[in-house]
C-alpha cells in the first residue's frame, strides 16, 4: 500500500540512519552507546572494550538478527530499544549477510567462494529488508565502521571500510555520515564532506568536539545529536511546506487574473523574492497568462491607434520580462490591420502613412 505525501505536506520523521567511522581507539562504540535506549548488535565481538557499555547482543549468524527483530516486533524483550547500533557495518554486510545469501543459493558465490555479482543483488535485498523492518519499528540505526583510504582523483580520502558493493548499499541509505578522528588530542566528529574524508550532513552541523567520557555532557550525547538532526529535517519540511503554500497562493492569483489592468506590480515583485525554482515556475505561469490576456486585448484592437494605446499600457516589468512573448502578437495584429511599427517615434502607423513620410 503506497502512501501519497502532497508537495505541501511535511514528511513524518520516524527514524534516521547514522554512520560513524574512524580509526581504532576513537571510542566510536562508546559514543554510540550514548544514544536513546541503545541496543548494540555485536558482529565483531568487541563491545567489551567500550566505555559505558549498555545492552548488547552478540551475533553469531544472520538468522539471529531476524529472530531479534521478530522479538522486538512482538514485545518479547525485557527492554524497549529505541536505537540499534551495528558494530561493525562492514562485518554485518560483508561477512554475515554475504554468508547468509551464499548459503541460501550457491549461485550467489564465485568458484573461489567469494560473493558473486548476483550475490550482491541478493545481499542488497536482505539489507533493504533489514532497513525496512527497523524503520517500521520507529527505531534509529547507528552503524559503526572502521576507515579505509581510497583514491579520489589526485586526492586520498577516508571512507567507511567495506567492499564496494556493500559501501554503495549503506551510503545510499544513510542520513548522516560522520568521520571521527583526533585533532590536538581532542576527539572530533565531522559530518561535512572534506578533501580528506567523505561525509553526509543533513542537519548542517559544524565539526563537533566530543566531550571526554567522564564529562557530564557526554551522557546522552548521541541522543541529543540524533534529535537535533530530526529537528533540522522537520524544520526544512516546515519551511518547504510554507513556501509551497505561498507558491500555490500566487498560482491561484495569476490564474484568476481577468485582464491586463488587474496585474499588480506588487505581485510580480513578491514573486522575484522567491527561490529560483519557485520563481521560474511562477514567471513561466505569469508569461503564459499574460500572453492569453494580451491576446484578448489584441483581438479587440481595430486600428493602429489601438495598438499604440496597448503600448502605453505596458508596465515596466512586462517590457523587461515578457517583451519577447508579446512581440509576435503585436506583429501578427499589426499585419492584420495593415500597420507597421516605426522605431523612431515608437508608434504603429498605417502603411500608407509610413510610405507617404518616405
Amino acid at each position: 500500500m503506497y502512501s501519497l505525501v502532497m508537495e505541501d505536506e511535511a514528511f513524518e520523521i520516524g527514524s534516521i540512519i547514522t554512520i560513524i567511522f574512524g580509526e581504532p581507539g576513537m571510542a566510536k562504540t562508546s559514543l554510540a552507546y550514548t544514544s536513546k535506549e541503545p541496543l548494540l548488535l555485536d558482529f565483531d565481538k568487541g563491545a567489551h572494550r567500550a566505555i559505558g557499555r549498555k545492552n548488547t547482543i552478540v551475533i553469531s549468524k544472520w538468522e539471529d538478527v531476524d529472530l531479534l527483530l521478530t522479538d522486538i516486533e512482538k514485545g518479547n524483550l525485557p527492554i524497549n530499544p529505541q536505537t540499534l547500533i551495528i558494530d561493525t557495518a562492514g562485518t554485518m554486510l560483508d561477512d554475515f549477510i554475504a554468508k547468509y545469501v551464499i548459503k541460501n543459493d550457491f549461485k550467489n558465490r564465485k568458484k573461489a567462494g567469494e560473493i558473486s555479482l548476483q550475490g550482491y543483488g541478493a545481499l542488497k535485498n536482505v539489507a533493504n529488508q533489514f532497513f525496512s523492518r527497523v524503520k517500521s519499528l520507529n527505531v534509529d540505526l547507528i552503524f559503526i565502521c572502521h576507515t579505509e583510504q581510497f583514491k579520489d582523483g589526485d586526492e586520498v580520502k577516508h571512507r567507511p571500510k567495506m567492499t564496494g558493493g556493500s559501501y554503495d548499499i549503506l551510503i545510499a541509505k544513510a542520513d548522516m555520515v560522520g568521520y571521527m578522528e583526533s585533532k590536538n588530542n581532542k576527539r572530533t566528529l565531522n559530518f561535512n564532506p572534506t578533501d580528506r574524508h567523505i561525509g553526509k550532513n543533513t542537519a548542517e552541523l559544524p565539526m563537533l568536539e566530543i566531550p571526554h567520557y567522564n564529562d557530564a555532557s557526554f551522557q546522552g550525547y548521541m541522543e541529543k545529536l540524533i534529535q537535533q538532526t530530526k529537528n533540522k529535517i522537520t524544520s526544512k519540511n516546515e519551511a518547504q511546506e510554507k513556501a509551497i503554500k505561498e507558491l500555490n497562493k500566487y498560482k491561484i492569483e495569476i490564474n484568476e487574473l481577468d485582464n491586463v489592468e488587474e496585474v499588480p506590480n506588487e505581485l510580480f515583485e513578491k514573486i522575484q523574492q522567491l527561490s529560483p525554482s519557485y520563481k521560474f515556475q511562477l514567471n513561466t505561469l505569469f508569461e503564459k497568462r499574460y500572453t492569453e490576456l494580451w491576446e484578448a486585448e489584441f483581438s479587440s484592437v481595430e486600428d493602429c491607434g489601438g495598438l499604440n494605446k496597448l503600448l502605453e499600457k505596458f508596465p515596466e516589468h512586462v517590457i523587461i520580462n515578457y517583451k519577447k512573448s508579446l512581440k509576435p502578437l503585436f506583429a501578427k495584429r499589426s499585419k492584420e490591420l495593415n500597420c507597421e511599427y516605426v522605431k523612431d517615434v515608437n508608434e504603429y502607423m498605417p502603411l500608407e502613412v509610413k510610405d507617404d513620410k518616405k
